[in-house]
């Protein structure tokens, strides 16, 4: 009997709707939340804690979600800091148990932080109220929800405020921090896609916002779309209140998540030298697009409570009071508690044979289930209807507000891909300008003058170097002909001939600097163009200033530093070793090749209007093509130390051979006069190719001309005596008198230039005065 009474009693346990609390298996969620930061931050952090903590009893109670599971919170306080949340985020990694899932944190830089964090450790993260643009990108994010949409879902809004307003031209004004400047990208984008709008100004500013408001003025803007935060919103209307670009002909159009009446809050210094009632009159029939955070039907939710019962109860658990309108983010953390629930619940079948609580950091598998499951929630929330885009953000409701006598007043709302739903008349939206929306009345022309170099310059430029390469030909066909000539034969036409060629690089690269976009169009010519100035000018300086090195090099090893009294440097030594310097360059550049290539950047710099253009609705940027890679300094200060190095090891070696008396290598002292000609133009020329200048003619022409300067000097200096000596048939010092002073010299050394030893019949005696 009592056997009986017990198996039944045990019988309707196993059968109730919930099993027992002992029987369950603990699934532990981590949370972050600013609890102790200041002003709303903190208020918000505690309306979330207390709304997830509710959704965990709420699904702990449920017989249909998470059956076999009880849900424990495991929170850290983040102080609204990465760098606290950071450590938050890791004590509750590495404490036990594992965490299944992650709940916060509230702003959008600190949970962009974790989030590369937890993306790593394929841990899934909710959040419910950072709306960064970058943080819909799914490739770096994959296992990131939020039930709060991205920012860049405001710009289809806005877009069509436009259109049904009239609106074509648009200006906009952004703080340059995120997620302002991601958001005003994206509406830029959009703005520009679309050939039925234009944008006639966009301004940005750091902490002081005048000028770029002055900027605007300037323009004579109309439709003015603003992203900055509450406390920059002050100084902005203060500035808009001190250059009147405000009333019925302007209409502002600014992010909706401000506090009420904000112009009247914040410190002196915010105020930017206005009082309240300045901002408050600047800021007079502003619009707004924001996120609708609370659910505005009286139905019962999937959680069991209507929207307005769960606002009730946060205020008694807070003393937070939660408006319809209002932008807490209680109800978005409440419901994205219950959107993992409802995911995790859902992977259980797909799962099998694992289970929940087989996860562990890392497990692929296991998240990318939850991620697909969670992606397919749709339930009715607390905060409205809940469902995720394939960039896992939230698809919302949007509302469109209006400052009216104080007060952001609902006046429509939207929905995405959907037409805007204006809940009162439109003639009565524009109260300050008898029912007309303002007219979008700026007709500023935008002239972009393309700063390329003057043709002139250019072409005089090209014909000179011309006539260099021209004369350098020359030169190496002379250096051909007459190569059994003793004074030629003496003084290594092999590493002449490298010279030349390498002076002949140079004054070719003097016109591939010159090449721009107003001789080539297409970015793929333009890049090539680029690669060509780099190579050509690098590989043109090794062969100029290596086979003159190597020259003065073999002089100072024989006759300076000889350690034996003969000593044999034949030509291919020195062949070598400018081979060696092209090699370093190889090593330099096609790595650059191949990891950072360069891309052409477009740079445009605006002009200041003057009176005449603003009465002409005309102003004019200048447009600046440049050759830049992500890595550009770290490969240019590569390729500037090894030539410096080389150069100044050069001049080294030419300091120190400048008294050596060469009988048949007397051209020795002209190799010494190039070096130097070369290093002084080098400290000039590089300073100028890196230093930025508007005139690009000016700075074209001054490296054009001392590139060609100390190409020409020396080219000049190493073959024209060259040639005045063959065409004089005279010989500096005669054979006879070398070896009087050979027997004579105090410290003589046999050197023969043609690599064949002091009794190939070609040897020279070098005697260091």
């Amino acid at each position: 009997m009592y056997f009986a009474v017990f198996l039944l009693l045990a019988l309707c346990g196993f059968l109730s709707p919930r099993k027992l609390e002992s029987a369950r298996i603990d699934l532990h969620i981590a949370g972050l939340f600013p609890l102790t930061a200041p002003g709303w931050i903190g208020d918000y952090g505690l309306q979330g804690l207390t709304a997830v903590q509710l959704a965990v009893d709420q699904i702990n109670g449920r017989a249909d979600v998470l059956e076999d599971y009880r849900l424990i919170l495991d929170y850290n306080d983040t102080k609204a800091s990465s760098a606290v949340g950071m450590t938050a985020l890791f004590d509750l990694y590495y404490s036990q148990p594992v965490k299944i899932a992650v709940i916060g944190e509230l702003l959008s830089t600190v949970t962009q932080d974790l989030t590369g964090v937890t993306s790593l450790w394929a841990l899934t993260q909710m959040a419910f109220a950072s709306s960064a643009v970058e943080l819909s990108q799914r490739s770096m994010y994959p296992y990131f929800f939020r039930t709060i949409a991205s920012a860049d879902e405001f710009s289809p809004v806005q877009l069509e405020m436009f259109r049904q307003f009239g609106w074509s031209k648009i200006s906009t004004l952004h703080e340059t921090r995120e997620p302002h400047a991601g958001v005003t990208n994206k509406l830029q984008k959009i703005l520009e896609a679309d050939p039925n709008f234009s944008i006639i100004a966009a301004e940005s500013f750091n902490e002081d916002p005048m000028e770029a408001v002055q900027r605007l003025q300037d323009k004579d803007v109309r439709i003015i779309v603003g992203n900055f935060y509450e406390s920059t919103a002050r100084k902005v209307f203060c500035a808009a209140f001190r250059l009147g670009l405000y009333g019925p002909k302007y209409q502002w159009i600014l992010i909706g998540y401000y506090t009420p009446r904000w112009w009247g809050k914040g410190s002196p210094s915010e105020h930017f030298g206005c009082n309240s009632s300045q901002i408050r009159e600047s800021a007079g029939g502003y619009m707004t697009v924001t996120w609708s955070m609370n659910g505005r039907e009286d139905a019962t939710t999937v959680t069991g409570q209507t929207p307005q019962e769960f606002r009730d109860y946060i205020y008694d658990a807070t003393n937070l009071t939660i408006g319809l309108d209002g932008q807490d983010v209680a109800a978005n953390a409440h419901d994205g508690m219950w959107a993992l629930a409802l995911g995790l619940n859902s992977s259980m079948d797909e799962l099998a044979p694992k289970r929940l609580e087989s996860y562990v950091y890392g497990d692929v598998e296991m998240a990318a289930i939850f991620e697909k499951q969670i992606g397919r929630v749709q339930f009715n929330g607390v905060s409205g209807p809940v469902s995720f885009s394939e960039r896992g953000d939230r698809i919302g409701l949007f509302l469109i507000e209006q400052n009216r006598d104080g007060d952001e007043v609902v006046i429509g709302t939207y929905e995405k891909n959907t037409n805007i739903t204006w809940l009162i008349e439109t003639e009565k939206i524009w109260y300050q300008s008898d029912g007309r929306p303002p007219f979008d009345s700026d007709n500023t022309v935008t002239i972009q003058l393309n700063q390329v170099i003057e043709p002139g310059v250019f072409m005089t430029s090209c014909i000179i170097a011309g006539l260099g390469c021209l004369l350098a030909i020359c030169f190496v066909v002379f250096n051909f002909v007459k190569r059994k000539h003793r004074e030629v034969k003496m003084s290594s036409p092999r590493l002449n001939n490298v010279v030349a060629a390498g002076l002949v690089l140079a004054y070719a690269g003097v016109i591939v600097m010159g090449i721009d976009e107003a001789i080539v169009s297409g970015e793929q010519n333009l890049l090539n163009i680029c690669k060509a100035r780099e190579w050509v000018l690098s590989i043109a300086f090794t062969l100029a200033f290596g086979g003159m090195f190597t020259k003065m090099w073999r002089v100072y090893s024989i006759v300076i530093h000889n350690k034996t009294k003969k000593k044999v440097i034949k030509d291919h030594h020195l062949m070598a070793i400018v081979c060696v310097l092209l090699l370093v360059d190889l090593v330099i550049l096609v790595p650059r090749e191949i990891i950072d290539p360069q891309r052409i950047d477009v740079v445009i710099k605006m002009v200041p209007q003057t009176p005449e253009d603003q009465a002409k609705y005309r102003r004019y940027e200048e447009v600046f093509i440049q050759c830049t890679s992500t890595y550009h300094v770290i490969w240019l200060m590569a390729l500037l130390i090894y030539k410096a190095f080389v150069m100044v090891f050069g001049a080294f070696l030419a300091w120190q051979t400048r008294n050596i008396n060469v009988s048949g290598l007397n051209d020795s002292n002209y190799v010494g006069l190039s070096i130097y000609n070369a290093c002084m133009c080098c400290v000039v020329v590089v300073p100028v190719s890196i230093m930025v200048t508007d005139a690009v003619s000016v700075t074209y022409a001054l490296l054009a001309g001392f590139i060609m300067f100390c190409t020409t000097g020396t080219l000049s200096m190493l073959f024209f005596p060259k040639v005045a000596a063959v065409l004089t048939k005279r010989n500096n010092i005669a054979p006879s008198t070398d070896r009087t002073q050979a027997t004579t010299a105090h410290n003589s050394t046999a050197v023969s230039t043609d690599g064949r030893g002091p009794r190939g019949g070609n040897s020279q005696f070098i005697t260091n005065k």
